[in-house]
């Protein structure tokens, strides 16, 4: 008995022993891993800061240079905590942030090449006369030397099989930053550019591979946005006009619908995306419609300027999960008060063509897509529309009233005929067609 119970208790000794050591355990992995977020956070405030303000306490030819320098560290850091700490966690955080530092390079270069710019085309250049062609050259240079690599290396951590495709395409789509453009159509033009590559690397290669949807694929993800995030604050700074403020809201709420849908899938968050999204490009376009282009003072300019606004909310009810029958009767709201101005503000046979073709958009939209509001109010409006369009032709016409009466009387007796001929086929295509688009989302 006195055996059993010390093999018992020498059993139980061991198990007793790792017990005791796991809380500790867990408290310095959760010390380590809160250690990591403070370190990734601290670095990514120090790029906000930077990009913002620069570096003030240090001379401006070793700013250019200070980033550079850090990502040299980040890597040795990273290849310290693999082989000498044995710490793969936070060396592929150290690699993962030299890599997201190259977008902060490429936009300081971008910015000394925008320095050297004449004055008349640059600004700041005037009151900067410390940047030089060869300096720019040199941090060219460097610049184009340690990204590549530093690149290679962060992806090779965070998807090993597309490294060197993801490093090629990150050069390429942050070689955008070094166009010396911030306002105007060549800035917009370079978001533009930017908003088409991350759309179509998140459509054509993340969305595609499940390594992406990952947290070191969503980071690699991030990575890929942050050229264009960066453009777009940069030319914040620059723009001082009405217009480029409402170019900038229309291009960020575009992103924020499109990118919602890769990004958020079908987390509740994505209804919000696409709802504040919505609004932001919605307030853009009303300011650059009434006060830059001033379509405001006559019917048809009011319809020119709600039909992209109908547009956006049939393409967004289109894609939200939650939300989209309250985009679709939105637009079918937008469309019918259109219609109405058309036909009773304008009252012309112009304004019946237009308040026409307009309803048709709507009905041919909703059945292409299978969308029952947009086809029952397209419909509709056709139909109203139609009527309106017979008034004023019959209004233009004259002659007597008698001929007039006998006209009706035979389209009357003639459409008699029809029914009896093809009444039960109409009521049963009609009924079938009524059932089809009810069941329409």
């Amino acid at each position: 008995m006195t055996a059993n119970t010390n093999a018992c208790n020498t059993n139980a000794s061991p198990a007793g022993s790792a017990a005791g050591t796991n809380p500790a355990g867990a408290t310095a992995r959760s010390t380590a891993a809160l250690l990591r977020w403070l370190g990734a956070g601290a670095m990514a405030l120090s790029a906000l800061v930077y990009m913002l303000q620069g570096i003030d306490q240090v001379d401006l030819q070793l700013r250019n240079w200070v980033y550079l320098i850090l990502m040299g560290l980040l890597c040795g850091g990273g290849v310290l905590s693999r082989l000498v700490m044995d710490d793969a966690k936070s060396a592929r955080l150290l690699f993962a942030l030299a890599a997201a530092l190259v977008p902060v390079q490429f936009s300081q270069l971008g910015g000394m090449i925008f320095e050297l710019l004449p004055p008349q085309l640059s600004p700041a250049s005037a009151a900067s006369g410390d940047i030089s062609l060869r300096s720019t050259l040199v941090t060219a240079a460097a610049t184009l030397a340690l990204a590549l690599p530093v690149a290679y290396a962060g992806f090779s951590v965070l998807t090993r099989q597309q490294a060197k495709t993801l490093s090629l395409l990150f050069i390429l789509v942050n070689a955008a930053l070094l166009f010396p453009a911030r306002t105007a159509l060549p800035g917009m033009a370079i978001l533009i550019g930017l908003s088409a590559a991350l759309l179509a690397l998140e459509q054509n290669l993340f969305a595609a591979r499940p390594a992406f949807r990952t947290l070191e694929g969503r980071a690699v993800r991030a990575m890929f946005a942050l050229p264009f995030i960066i453009a777009l604050t940069r030319a914040g700074f620059h723009i001082d006009t009405l217009t480029g403020y409402c170019a900038l809201g229309g291009i960020s709420g575009a992103m924020m619908i499109l990118c919602s849908r890769y990004w958020l899938g079908n987390n509740p968050l994505r209804a919000l995306a696409q709802l504040s999204g919505t609004a932001v490009v919605l307030a853009s376009w009303a300011a650059y419609s009434v006060n830059i282009l001033a379509w405001h003072q006559n019917v048809y300019q009011l319809t020119a300027a709600a039909l992209p606004v109908s547009a956006l909310l049939l393409a967004v009810g289109s894609q939200s999960l939650v939300l989209g029958r309250f985009y679709r009767l939105l637009a079918c709201v937008t469309a019918a008060f259109t219609c109405y101005l058309l036909l009773n503000g304008e009252a012309t046979v112009i304004a019946a063509v237009v308040s026409l073709l307009l309803a048709g958009a709507l009905l041919v939209c909703g059945i292409r897509f299978r969308l029952r509001e947009p086809t029952l109010t397209g419909a509709l409006l056709a139909l109203v529309s139609a009527l309106s369009l017979a008034v004023f032709a019959v209004s233009d016409i004259s002659t007597s009233n008698w001929i007039i009466l006998a006209g009706l009387g035979l389209v009357f007796v003639l459409a008699a005929s029809a029914i009896e001929r093809f009444g039960r086929r109409l009521a049963s295509m009609a009924r079938d067609s009524w059932g089809e688009v009810n069941s329409w989302r």
